[in-house]
């Protein structure tokens, strides 16, 4: 409302955003959020400072999906605006200590869908609670792990490796669904 009332067309765009994402969007208001949105300079200030970081993508007026860029992915750390994003990509192409770095920043802590963790990270990622609810990983989470994601309900694992997975492993989970790759249909 503060926006608006100074005129800013980034309050136009979050109201916007907001009532086609409660149902209350018209088509008049889906072309006017379309035309708002065409304008790359424009959305380029208001992805800022996420931007520096990699690609965004906005959700209800603000930046809700960030991918990783491995050269700048680092610039991001400690940024207040992070509190918005609500999925992650990218961060397999990150080295390990930088994607821990990252999912650990207190910024993130409203994330719900973390994207292609590699068994590096996965490996080395402290069980936590974490209000992830949708992850994909590039190996198996260790017991501990998954077991702290109490909000976890889809896991996707895929891999090449046909090890057997671990036994036990999805003890004292909530998930309501299990992907598996084709690598481990002939290990389930």
């Amino acid at each position: 409302d503060a926006l608006l009332e100074r005129g800013d067309e980034r309050g136009e765009f979050i109201q916007l955003q907001i009532a086609r994402a409660s149902g209350r969007g018209t088509r008049e208001a889906l072309l006017r959020e379309r035309a708002l949105a065409r304008d790359p300079k424009r959305l380029a200030a208001w992805a800022l400072p996420l931007a520096n970081g990699g690609t965004v993508r906005f959700r209800r007026g603000f930046v809700g999906q960030l991918t990783f860029k491995p050269a700048v992915a680092k610039k991001v750390l400690g940024e207040p605006a992070l509190a918005t994003v609500e999925r992650v990509d990218g961060l397999q192409a990150l080295s390990a200590k930088l994607a821990i770095e990252l999912l650990d920043d207190p910024g993130l802590r409203r994330v719900r869908t973390v994207t292609a963790l590699p068994q590096l990270v996965l490996d080395r990622l402290a069980p936590g609670d974490r209000p992830w609810r949708d992850l994909t990983t590039h190996g198996v989470p260790p017991n501990a792990l998954l077991r702290s994601l109490r909000t976890l309900r889809i896991l996707t694992l895929r891999t090449v490796d046909e090890t057997p997975l671990p036994s036990g492993l999805f003890e004292d989970t909530q998930l309501e669904a299990l992907f598996l790759e084709p690598g481990w249909t002939g290990s389930v």
